[in-house]
This record gives structure tokens, sequence and C-alpha cells, in this order.
């Protein structure tokens, strides 16, 4: 039994190893572990099951039971290293992650847990008791939706006082033929891609927040939105997330 807080700091893979020993003399035949997988979750949204599989048989019952199989990635800590050790011993493993939001990447999750428990007693023919889980989950979602809400009000009210606290730009001095044509087009005009030096020295000021504090993503998301340039900064708003996948 692990704890995803509690591994050994070294020598994971010898232990491992040392605990396949023990499942191989009670006559295991398969090895599952359980992972996360963050996504943009809405905390009200069911969560979805991902899965990995070291055989074919498996990888078709995943199928079956409509798991999203990972094409690509890794499984960090001993949730992933357990696999692979298994597999050298020829002993079949499957990795079930659920889904849950990235600003809340840190918190522990029970409807997450449930949707992975779900898919795992149908895997494995084990009953799972799952009211207790589903009492907790439902309590979690309450918070993390009040969670939400605060932290989208605070990104609002922080691009408020950016705005106002941005140097206005002095009028015109143009005069002319070239002035009155520009004035007079009414045609819609695309968004300039480009940002300024305080919006980008903003941005990044909310990077270096959201590394330090997981729970500000949702105000660098909600920012990067509103300023058209979320595509420009995806993969580094991915990499913040990493570590809880």
């Amino acid at each position: 039994l692990f704890l995803g807080e509690s591994q050994p700091p070294d020598r994971g893979y010898a232990f491992c190893h040392r605990l396949l020993d023990y499942a191989l003399s009670h006559n295991i035949t398969r090895v599952y572990t359980f992972a996360a997988m963050a996504t943009q979750l809405h905390p009200s949204d069911d969560p979805k099951v991902f899965g990995v599989a070291t055989n074919g048989e498996a990888i078709r019952e995943l199928q079956s039971l409509e798991v999203n199989l990972l094409s690509e990635g890794q499984i960090s800590g001993l949730n992933g290293v357990l696999l692979a050790a298994a597999a050298e011993r020829d002993l079949p493993g499957v990795c079930l992650l659920g889904e849950l939001p990235y600003f809340a990447a840190g918190v522990p999750n029970p409807k997450a847990s449930m949707a992975v428990l779900d898919v795992f007693a149908e895997m494995s023919g084990v009953e799972i008791d799952l009211d207790e889980i589903r009492e907790q989950s439902e309590a979690v979602e309450q918070a993390l939706l009040e969670l939400l809400e605060k932290m989208q009000e605070a990104a609002r009210e922080d691009a408020e006082i950016d705005e106002e606290s941005l140097p206005v730009p002095e009028p015109s001095s143009e005069t002319g033929d070239e002035s009155e044509e520009e004035s007079s087009d009414e045609s819609p005009r695309e968004p300039d891609p480009k940002l300024d030096y305080a919006t980008r020295d903003r941005i990044e000021r909310m990077f270096e927040a959201a590394r330090e504090d997981r729970s500000r993503a949702v105000q660098l998301k909600a920012e990067l939105d509103r300023l058209g340039v979320f595509e420009q900064y995806e993969d580094r708003f991915l990499d913040l997330f990493k570590k809880g996948e």
C-alpha cells in the first residue's frame, strides 16, 4: 500500500522488486497502480479515467471500458516504476489515472479517486463500497466550486487594477484626410497579437506566482484567455503541472 506523499526517497527500483517478490509468492497475476492527470476539468464535471497497460489483453479491456489510452507522456514516481519492474518479470501491469482540475492538482480529489476505483473494480472483479468516498466527493466538489469562483473574481479584480495602472496614450496630433479616413473606417480590426512590455512583465510575474502556488494558475489562465494569448503560453502553462501528473 503506497501513499502519494510518502514514497522511498531512494532505491525505489529495488523496493519495487522486493514488493513483486511478495506479490508473486501470493500468486498475483496483474499489477495495478493509480495516478492523476491534471486537465482543464471543471469541478462540476465528471472526471475521465486515463490508462496505460503493458500487454495487449489489458489494453483491450481498457478500451472496452472506454478508458482513454495515453499515447504519450510519462508516469512519475513508483506508479510508473512498479509497472516497468513488473513487465521485466512478465507480470502484466495497468496504471489508471483519474482526471482532476489543474488549479487543484495538489488537493486530494475523492471524485477522481472514485472514477478510478470504478474502473478498477470492473477490471479486477473486486467489489468496493464507494458510499463514503461518494459523500466526500460531493463535499470537495462544493469546496472547489467556491474556491474557483473566488479565484476567478480575484483574477477579474487584478485585471481591472492592471488596466487602470497602464499609461494612457497621448491623443494623436495628426490631422487631415488620413486621420478622417481612419476615424471613418467602420470595418472591424484584427486584434494585435503583440503584447507591450508592461503586460508581458505582468504575465511573467503571474507565472512565477503560479509556480510557487499552483492554485494561482486559474488566475493566470483567466488573464491569458482575456488577452487572447493562451496558445502562445500553453506549453509553459502545462509545464506548471508536470509534477502533479
